[in-house]
This record gives structure tokens, C-alpha cells and sequence, in this order.
């Protein structure tokens, strides 16, 4: 009689197995939260950011007087104006050297376009 029980078993065993059904009971389980005192991080009070410390010091080298003229007239007008001179005849030799561009003659009964 111990037989055809171990069997009827067995039998029941390979027939869980088979449909994919645990037999095995687990006492454990795992905790379940408290929804009360449960808080989603949108719930949470959000901080107010700050910039780190490392850039806090930064504001102030843009306190400094670094204007540049923005036009020809402005730079001849500076207290620069001969270094700004100076500059310019710099810059159009070598953009002459580099052959970067070539003046011509304005030609006739045309309009130069102005840039800004």
C-alpha cells in the first residue's frame, strides 16, 4: 500500500511539475509596506538648488572692464586707439599674406553690401 502511495505521488509530482505548478509551500513572505507611511520621492520635499561651491567665486572676474569696441570709429575714439590701430594693420597683413582674401575695385553702378 506504501507503494502505490509513494507513486500516486511521484505521479502527482511530474504532473505538477509538468504544467509548471509549485508544490512547495513558502512560509515567508515578503514584507508589505505600510501605505500610510509609505512616500514617493514626488511626495518629498524637494531641495532648493545651489551652485557648487567651486563656481561660487566666478561672478566677480565678470565685474572687470573687458568692453571691447564694436565699432571702427569706437576703437579710434578709445584710449587704445593706437594699439587698436596697431592691431588692425596686424590682422590685414596677414590676412593679405595668407592670401585669405584680395581687394579689388568697386566696380561700376553697383552697391557694396555692408556687414555687420
Amino acid at each position: 500500500m506504501e507503494t502505490d502511495n509513494q507513486q500516486g505521488e511521484d505521479r502527482e509530482i511530474q504532473e505538477n511539475q509538468q504544467s509548471g505548478l509549485d508544490t512547495t509551500e513558502n512560509n515567508t513572505s515578503a514584507p508589505v509596506p505600510d501605505h500610510n507611511t509609505y512616500q514617493l520621492a514626488r511626495d518629498r520635499e524637494r531641495r532648493e538648488p545651489r551652485l557648487p561651491s567651486k563656481f561660487r567665486d566666478y561672478h566677480l572676474a565678470l565685474n572687470t572692464d573687458t568692453s571691447e569696441p564694436s565699432s571702427y570709429e569706437e576703437a579710434l575714439e578709445s584710449r587704445n586707439s593706437d594699439k587698436w590701430k596697431t592691431a588692425m594693420g596686424e590682422e590685414i597683413n596677414s590676412l593679405m599674406k595668407k592670401k585669405t582674401w584680395i581687394l579689388v575695385p568697386k566696380p561700376k553702378d553697383s552697391s557694396i553690401v555692408d556687414c555687420k
